[in-house]
């Protein structure tokens, strides 16, 4: 069901009518750079933790549509992840469109939620090539592909290029990432 956005109360019940869990949520828990909550699901960080603490929750992430209704929470709390990590996978492509290794993958996941992130691909001069992600709320973890595309469309010229992923949060922590990439169109599909 669609909840009001200003604040409201959902209560989970058994068959039988006893309570399972209860929360009473209001608008300012969402995330405070937003522009706007309108749309923007509340998803909860840690299952095991009270429903009922407002530190407790969080706004879907913009990577996965301010929602992820049927599927896991994208600000669930990773008990395993002490560090952001990324990868690219894989680390040379060829973007020729054959069907075999046509783009590469940013694969990332966070330390915290809250993460925003800008990701600009350059070439080895530095100049920029593609603006890949501006000022994304990230979920705990996903990826995002690049095709070897400029900011025009056109497909780049073989070569270096860098992932260039700025990081940074409410708490004035910035981070930058360089990971290198390369265009190649002479791989082949052994």
């Amino acid at each position: 069901p669609t909840m009001p956005d200003e604040e409201g109360s959902l209560v989970m019940l058994t068959i039988n009518g006893d309570i399972i869990d209860e929360v009473n949520y209001n608008e300012s828990w969402h995330f405070p750079l937003l522009q706007g909550n309108e749309g923007v699901s509340l998803e909860r960080i840690d299952r095991t933790a009270s429903s009922t603490n407002p530190s407790n929750w969080h706004s879907a992430a913009s990577t996965e549509g301010f929602a992820t209704p049927g599927r896991k929470n994208s600000q669930e709390k990773l008990a395993t992840t002490s560090t952001s990590v990324f990868e690219i996978v894989p680390t040379a492509f060829s973007p020729n469109n054959d069907g075999w290794q046509d783009y590469c993958q940013l694969n990332y996941t966070t330390r915290q939620n809250g993460q925003m992130a800008s990701i600009t691909i350059v070439d080895a001069s530095g100049r920029i090539v593609k603006r890949l992600v501006l000022q994304a709320l990230l979920s705990t973890n996903g990826y995002f592909n690049w095709n070897g595309t400029d900011e025009k469309g056109q497909l780049c010229v073989p070569g270096n290029y860098l992932f260039v992923i700025e990081l940074f949060d409410l708490n004035g922590n910035v981070s930058r990432i360089r990971l290198p990439v390369i265009i190649t169109y002479s791989i082949k599909k052994v």
